[in-house]
């Protein structure tokens, strides 16, 4: 999302249904003053209040008011359609 507000970063995982061929992002837009200190591909926990913006007309959900904090990768990094 070219169109993020400086102060706006993407926090999402990775979600496969059969192969890595088939990887799709999801995530949530937060909204953090320390957006500038992260790096791309970093693992952290996000926590915040859910609120609603508009986007390309869409109503859509964003984490507001966001603290952050630095974790470890997971042993598994994708989110599995079947849990397995």
């Amino acid at each position: 999302m070219e169109d993020l507000k400086e102060n706006q970063f993407l926090a999402g995982r990775y979600f496969m249904v059969c192969c890595a061929a088939d990887l799709v992002g999801y995530g949530i837009v937060c909204e953090s003053d320390i957006r500038s200190d992260l790096e791309d591909e970093e693992w952290i926990t996000v926590t915040g209040t859910i609120q609603t913006c508009e986007y390309n007309g869409n109503i859509v959900p964003i984490l507001k008011d966001v603290t952050i904090t630095k974790a470890e990768a997971p042993a598994v990094e994708y989110i599995y359609y079947n849990n397995y």
